[in-house]
């Protein structure tokens, strides 16, 4: 199963970059952190894993530039992707319909 969620990207002032997703409807706080040093890093995460295309990559490196943080939204991942990735643990749907944490 694939779960839509965002990806906030926050700049600090060394130019390392700090990436957490979170499926839509679960907050960003306590997620697991990835760091990137450098901007090429983050973008090979970002096409790769992550499947994000190149404009969309280029919306979030301006804004990062710019004011330090960016969100992307619509970024579908599977329950393996999350694991595999470090993002978090997996998640699954629990009746009637809400998220539940399953700890890998």
């Amino acid at each position: 199963m694939r779960l839509n969620g965002t990806v906030n990207i926050e700049r600090d002032d060394n130019a390392n970059y700090v990436v957490t997703y979170a499926p839509i409807g679960v907050d960003h706080v306590g997620r697991p952190q990835r760091r990137f040093k450098g901007w090429q890093h983050l973008v090979a995460f970002l096409q790769g894993p992550l499947h994000v295309g190149a404009p969309e990559v280029r919306s979030a490196l301006n804004a990062l530039f710019r004011n330090g943080a960016f969100c992307l939204d619509g970024v579908w991942l599977s329950e393996a992707e999350i694991t595999e990735q470090g993002l978090g643990p997996v998640f699954c749907l629990e009746a009637p319909g809400g998220l539940a944490y399953a700890h890998a």
